[in-house]
């Protein structure tokens, strides 16, 4: 029978938001773990796996009936509670809040003070920081980037390699369109209809940012999101 790989400190507690938490210490070295290192915080052991090299650092906390499993990581002042589950290689850091019945997995990461919420799953390669908010009924699938203040909620399901920013709202298809340049390695472009921004792989801003930039770039870069800009405005109009 395989040892367990922490222990809980009971020694070691306090009381955060009406639950006793506990630190936790490694009895073996596994992942990025040593021995005898004290972990963050748990309510109990249900809250963090004994088996694969899942670990909570610092002062991060996971109470409730949460989970945490798989090689997941949860760092720096992040919370994981009600019934949220965070496996697989995902990584919430910084002050970010997986709660509720929120699920964050495969390869996804979370930072700064980004929040998941609600039925909300977050997945794939998908990145959210600073103040980024995904809830609802909402998925964040594949290569996706929320930043700033943007939140996607609603029953959005995005899947393609985008950046949402600024204070975009984003609750179906309706409310952005997504393109992509055929040159130089084929990236993608967003418009937000919300806050009626435009994000691409060199500068994100208005209509008239992304002109100057294309403009500076060549006629080809100028006349290719003049069309598109064009195009998108008759869509939204």
């Amino acid at each position: 029978m395989e040892t367990k790989k922490y222990k809980i400190r009971k020694d070691l507690s306090y009381t955060f938001d009406g639950h006793k938490l506990y630190r936790v210490e490694a009895l073996k070295d596994f992942g990025n773990v040593k021995k005898g290192s004290v972990g963050g915080f748990i309510e109990k052991e249900d809250n963090l796996s004994q088996e694969g090299n899942c670990w909570i650092f610092l002062d991060a906390k996971v109470y409730g009936n949460a989970k945490v499993f798989g090689n997941a990581i949860i760092n720096g002042f992040a919370q994981v509670c009600d019934n949220s589950v965070v496996f697989d290689n995902a990584q919430v850091r910084g002050y970010s809040k997986v709660k509720d019945n929120a699920r964050v997995f495969n390869n996804a990461r979370m930072e700064d003070c980004s929040i998941v919420k609600d039925n909300a799953q977050v997945y794939g390669n998908s990145l959210l920081l600073d103040n980024a908010q995904v809830c609802d009924n909402a998925h964040l699938i594949g290569t996706c980037l929320v930043r700033d203040n943007a939140i996607v909620c609603g029953d959005a399901c995005i899947y393609d390699v985008v950046r949402f920013i600024s204070d975009a709202k984003i609750m179906s298809p309706a409310d952005y369109y997504i393109g992509h340049e055929n040159w130089e390695g084929g990236h993608n472009f967003v418009y937000t209809r919300s806050n009626n921004q435009w994000s691409t792989l060199f500068i994100n801003g208005t209509k008239e940012d992304i002109l100057e930039f294309a403009k500076n770039r060549g006629e080809k870069y100028y006349n290719f999101y003049k069309n598109v800009i064009e195009f998108v405005e008759k869509i939204y109009s």
